[in-house]
Order: C-alpha cells, then sequence, then structure tokens
C-alpha cells in the first residue's frame, strides 16, 4: 500500500486490487478487519487528510487550493464520526425529530 502522492490535485489517485476488493466487500458487507482498514487508509490517501491544501500559481492555484480543500473536508467529515461530538450531536437531532413527531400526532 504505497500509494504516490500526485503533483496536480485532481489527477487520478493511484489505486490497486486490494483497494478494488476491500471496497466491493465493504460494500456488500463483507469487509475484514485488514479490508476495512485498507478502505480507510486509501479514503485518507486519497482526500489528502495529512496534505497541505494551498497550492501556488495565481488563479489556478486558487482553483486548485479549493479543490484540496474540498478533498480534505470529505475526509474531515468522515473522521468526525468517530468523535463522541458527532455522537452527541446525532442524538440530539434524533430526539428532537421524535418530539416533533409527537407535537404534530396532537
Amino acid at each position: 500500500m504505497a500509494w504516490e502522492p500526485r503533483e496536480n490535485v485532481v489527477d487520478a489517485p493511484d489505486i490497486d486490487e486490494a483497494v478494488i476488493y476491500a471496497f466491493r466487500a465493504l460494500f456488500t458487507g463483507t469487509a475484514n478487519q485488514g479490508q476495512q482498514q485498507t478502505v480507510v487508509a486509501w479514503l485518507q490517501y486519497v482526500c489528502g487528510d495529512k496534505d497541505q491544501s494551498f497550492r501556488l500559481g495565481g488563479e489556478d492555484g486558487r482553483r486548485a487550493s479549493d479543490f484540496a480543500e474540498g478533498k480534505r473536508w470529505v475526509y474531515a467529515q468522515i473522521d468526525h464520526l468517530m468523535s463522541v461530538a458527532a455522537l452527541d450531536r446525532a442524538k440530539k437531532i434524533e430526539l428532537a425529530k421524535i418530539a416533533k413527531s409527537k407535537t404534530k400526532d396532537r
């Protein structure tokens, strides 16, 4: 699993058979621990979670920076799901939905 970083943020990422099979197993609900870890590692790689999103180069650099930051944002949302705050927020949203449905029933 030595995927190489891309010079241009919009270039297609490296991929290998292990990644393909890991995603297939994940989507069919049969992924083992190693496959799950492969999916997470590849998502970190493809989203550039450790990369600086700033790119040089005037207007083209600004657009590349925006694109890179969008990729990082996607992984930040996935990573956030692992936090206690995300779970607390989900519980509050669910309780609010329940309360709202009870007031409609009256």
